[in-house]
């Protein structure tokens, strides 16, 4: 490009120009503001179903001496949470196993599977 090429831009291509670049960054912004929406939704959606689950264990479900299988009517309540519970941690592993969540969210839902999966209830079930 020669110089006088570069003055024979008219004030059109400039004001042309300038809005391309005022739409691109207002793009993705609302782009940038779209993905965080959809991060919250999801993560609060995740949320919402691990305490629905974790409200219908029993109170001593952590307890080390917790014995699952001693309450006849505990343990069909008990087992349908149990796995209610693994379905979700397995969709949490899927969607981290194909790249569809942020380390942000995954590292705190891997370590409190590891921490319940460590507790005797979750490994009897």
């Amino acid at each position: 490009m020669n110089i006088q090429s570069l003055c024979s831009i008219s004030i059109g291509d400039l004001v042309t120009f300038a809005t391309a670049v005022i739409a691109g960054f207002a793009l993705w912004s609302q782009i940038k503001g779209v993905n965080q929406q959809l991060f919250i939704q999801n993560y609060s959606e995740y949320t919402k179903r691990y305490q629905d689950i974790i409200l219908q264990f029993p109170e001593r479900i952590n307890e080390v001496d917790y014995a699952l299988l001693a309450n006849k009517g505990e343990y069909e309540k008990t087992m349908r949470a149990m796995r209610q519970y693994f379905d979700l941690c397995f969709e949490e592993y899927f969607l981290n196993k194909h790249n569809k969540l942020d380390t942000i969210i995954w590292k705190p839902w891997q370590s409190g599977m590891l921490f319940a999966f460590s507790k005797t209830a979750f490994g009897t079930a």
